[in-house]
């Protein structure tokens, strides 16, 4: 399959509600929605994965394990100095003294193998460690039974994990505000079960996908998904705008789906504008600016005030976070080098 420029662009316009939410920008209320649609993304590739995988005789877990594998070191080369500076910079905000701090350092390694989700939480510097942790549980449940089960899981399997997750969340929570708390009286994390949800829908999506994938819309087709997606998006922008912690935050899922269905699939006018050639960087930038924001609000917060309220105070912000962005890229171009070159190098002789 080849690259999905739109992917690459919804990506990047989740990425930047996402770090305005956390500046607490009126424009972005209700931001954490977002997350939501990058859980879909994330649902839709593993069965595309699934799909171009080559050995298909593969055993079950070594396929499960190669597929995370893939999937945490495209991640890992931007994480790990992310997570390096996220906790130099946590270090300048609470003060921490260079005992402290090193007394601090080796909690850092469950950042780097996020499993928040599971009760193993780090030093948090990053921002999103739940939501890395609930990847990736989620995609290692879904993928062996995807994998195994791949008719009845798409079609029976996956509309009730979304319909079971998110419709608890909604019993207990009655919103999408929660991402470490534990449903009442079990050990169940709310965090996890949106990822569960969410990476499910996005199972929905690309199967629905399927269906249409050698049918070319008519004219009249794309003039009325145009004006779905573009009604749809809007809808979201509003409901995250007026109704963030409500019941309301779970509609807005639906129109996350409508909108990325249209665009992922090419259904719409609008996607002429998404060629892979430009688009690519775009979904790099998204990764780079969700992993290196959180520290930067915080800290730029308290030598600030509660909040960015002048011009020059969110330049500050932009400078800061785009500064990080462009260390961790050049740190990750590095890391990759050793990488290569520590793979050339021969650890066992093979016995004549």
């Amino acid at each position: 399959m080849k690259r999905n420029g739109y992917i690459d662009i919804i990506k990047f316009i989740f990425a930047i509600i996402i770090v305005g939410f956390h500046v607490n920008a009126n424009l972005f209320q209700g931001g954490r929605i977002a997350v939501e649609g990058f859980f879909m993304i994330n649902g839709y590739l593993m069965l595309s994965s699934l799909d171009r995988e080559k050995n298909k005789e593969s055993s079950l877990a070594g396929s499960t394990v190669n597929f995370l594998w893939r999937k945490y070191k495209s991640l890992f080369y931007f994480l790990l100095p992310s997570v390096i500076i996220g906790f130099a910079v946590f270090s300048l905000y609470y003060e921490y003294s260079f005992t402290q701090a090193i007394g601090r350092a080796p909690l850092l390694i469950f950042d780097i193998i996020p499993l928040y989700c599971v009760g193993l939480r780090g030093q948090h510097v990053v921002g999103i460690s739940w939501y890395l942790s609930a990847m990736f549980i989620a995609l290692a449940v879904l993928y062996p039974l995807a994998r195994k089960f791949r008719k009845s899981f798409t079609t029976i399997a996956c509309p009730l994990i979304v319909l079971l997750g998110y419709g608890t969340l909604a019993y207990f929570f009655k919103h999408l505000a929660v991402n470490e708390q534990y449903i009442e009286g079990t050990i169940i994390n709310s965090g996890l079960v949106r990822g569960l949800a969410g990476c499910a829908l996005g199972c929905v999506m690309y199967e629905l996908s399927k269906l249409i994938s050698n049918k070319t819309p008519t004219v009249f087709t794309r003039a009325a998904c145009t004006v779905m997606e573009v009604g749809a998006f809007c809808g979201f922008y509003y409901l995250m705008h007026e109704h963030s912690k409500s019941i309301y935050e779970y509609i807005n899922i639906i129109l996350i789906f409508i909108f990325m269905f249209i665009g992922i699939n090419g259904l719409s006018y609008t996607s002429y504008l998404w060629n892979p050639k430009w688009t690519k960087p775009f979904g790099v930038i998204s990764t780079l600016l969700v992993l290196n924001h959180v520290c930067w609000s915080y800290y730029l917060r308290k030598l600030i005030g509660q909040g960015f309220q002048h011009t020059k105070d969110v330049l500050w912000y932009i400078l800061a976070v785009a500064l990080s962005c462009v260390v961790v890229y050049l740190a990750s171009l590095l890391l990759r080098w050793i990488t290569k070159s520590l793979s050339k190098i021969k650890l066992w002789k093979e016995q004549k």
